[in-house]
């Protein structure tokens, strides 16, 4: 948690109504319950509600009764038609687009079937279905949240190392086309670290927590010290790009974890549509070559988090993507490979499914775009 001490007090005003703007953001609260969530006094708890409610960022419920003496509260909740924002998710193989409201609820939501691989062709699939769901909602869209495998440099904006998805379009800057086309403010933002926030918001802030993202591709997150660790240009935690010795030779995670490596092995064709469920169906009849995929998979998988135990002191692991699939077995199989070679204290490590699979990347794209509106408000109040 960010200490407040050295700031001025028009940044501490800042802090106060950004945090009681998240508290609203999770439950509909009375005055006096917000004071207490918020630890602030009742004076300045006012200054900051009528400033809210002024600048339309929440707003007022009916009054109820509370008990017999007819003492009466008045809840508070955000508008939810202050602003609309929308998500595009490019982390998979069918890219999914959302447009929510203020309190993070979609309105609609599309899908582009077998978009895997990034091409200028795609791009203006994704711009001409963006335009036609944008039009699907009354509400003023003021952010577009643009979720990318890859690490974003926050300097130059570039997305790196995920050149495999990116086949005729890696010099394309993003934010420049989505703002060009929209006129919209756009964030953009890593697939796996988005999908963290996703996880994070859904309860445990507090936890050191790593995420690995095993899809057709593989990337990674981390939470350390109650936010999300991106190193100071955006590049840190590209998990899945990380070298290491395997059967004598040298790899990356990614080569030996992802589903095209798995899918590779047991020679499936990966860009057939269907060649996952065929893989995950025979792999369930405990068919051997895919079993065996899996086993080396879940394999490397123990091997990295050796590593991030060992950098990061992280115990909560979290799995995302569609490996979820293989359900329960393929965590157990990490956990064996983790107890057959006791390097560290692994009693409290926690190796778990994420509670977004498939659709984090959303979700936390969701969120991330709602506290840029939330800013970019208190910013030019």
């Amino acid at each position: 948690m960010t200490s407040n001490k050295g700031q001025k007090p028009a940044a501490i005003r800042d802090t106060n109504i950004k945090l009681v703007m998240r508290l609203l953001s999770k439950e509909t609260l009375c005055r006096s319950d917000l004071a207490k969530k918020a630890k602030l006094s009742n004076p300045a708890l006012t200054a900051i509600i009528e400033q809210l409610i002024g600048m339309g960022l929440i707003e007022e419920g009916a009054e109820v009764e509370t008990n017999l003496r007819g003492r009466r509260k008045v809840d508070l909740m955000v508008n939810r038609r202050f602003a609309a924002v929308a998500a595009v998710d490019f982390s998979s193989d069918n890219i999914k687009i959302a447009v929510a409201d203020f309190v993070k609820e979609i309105i609609v939501s599309r899908e582009i079937a077998d978009s895997e691989i990034i091409t200028h062709e795609v791009l203006a699939k994704v711009v001409e279905t963006l335009k036609d769901v944008l039009r699907q909602t009354d509400i003023p869209v003021k952010c577009i949240c643009v979720g990318v495998p890859g690490k974003i440099n926050s300097e130059t904006g570039k997305v790196h190392m995920a050149a495999y998805k990116y086949r005729d379009c890696q010099g394309v800057n993003m934010v420049e086309l989505f703002e060009k086309e929209f006129g919209i403010p756009t964030v953009l933002a890593n697939d796996a670290s988005l999908q963290m926030l996703a996880e994070k918001r859904s309860g445990g802030t507090r936890r050191d927590s790593a995420l690995l993202y095993i899809d057709y591709g593989m990337g990674g997150a981390l939470w350390l010290s109650g936010e999300s660790f991106d190193g100071d240009r955006g590049l840190a935690a590209e998990l899945g790009a990380v070298p290491f010795m395997y059967n004598g030779e040298v790899a990356i995670y990614e080569d030996v974890c992802c589903i095209n490596a798995m899918l590779g092995e047991c020679g499936y064709t990966p860009d057939e549509s269907d060649s996952w469920e065929k893989f995950v169906s025979a792999y369930s009849r405990g068919s051997e070559k895919e079993v065996a995929a899996v086993e080396r998979s879940a394999h490397g998988v123990s091997l990295l988090i050796r590593c991030i135990l060992g950098i990061t002191g992280c115990r909560d692991i979290i799995i995302s993507g569609k490996v979820g699939r293989l359900g329960e077995s393929y965590i157990e199989s990490i956990e064996k490979y983790m107890l057959g070679e006791k390097i560290f204290d692994i009693s409290n490590l926690k190796v778990r499914y994420g509670k977004y699979l498939v659709d984090g990347t959303v979700v936390g794209a969701i969120d991330k775009a709602v506290t840029y509106v939330i800013d970019s408000a208190v910013s030019n109040r």
